[in-house]
């Protein structure tokens, strides 16, 4: 018979999901400066998450699957950070892609100043 994991997980995973939403509104991520703008763009209740930051360890509101994928998707959080706590807080495949759009983006504006730079 296996052991039974003392690790409380849904209490890990609260406390990711409070710093994801800490980090967002500290960041004014896409506009959101409050947890009331917040809410439901993950599917939530302003209380809920309010309810969240100020229960007791083991108590109260913790997210749901749900919540935890729209944050994730959203906000492009790992999923893999967030349920499991391993691996990088940012969706680091999604984020390789913007930036490399923004390589390809800055390498045509060089590339335009340097032939308006040869027209003077």
């Amino acid at each position: 018979m296996m052991p039974v994991a003392t690790t409380d997980y849904r209490e890990e995973i609260r406390s990711r999901f409070l710093m994801a939403v800490r980090m967002i509104l500290a960041a004014r991520v896409n506009g959101v400066k409050t947890i009331s703008q917040l809410a439901p763009m993950i599917g939530s209740l302003q209380q809920n998450i309010s309810q969240m930051e100020n229960s007791a360890p083991g108590e109260g509101r913790f997210p749901t699957l749900e919540q935890v994928a729209r944050i994730c998707k959203t906000f492009n959080f790992s999923a893999e950070w967030m349920m499991l706590g391993k691996g990088n807080m940012e969706n680091t495949a999604e984020l390789n892609d913007k930036v490399a759009v923004h390589e390809d983006r800055l390498d045509r504006i060089e590339l335009a100043i340097e032939k308006l730079v040869k027209k003077k």
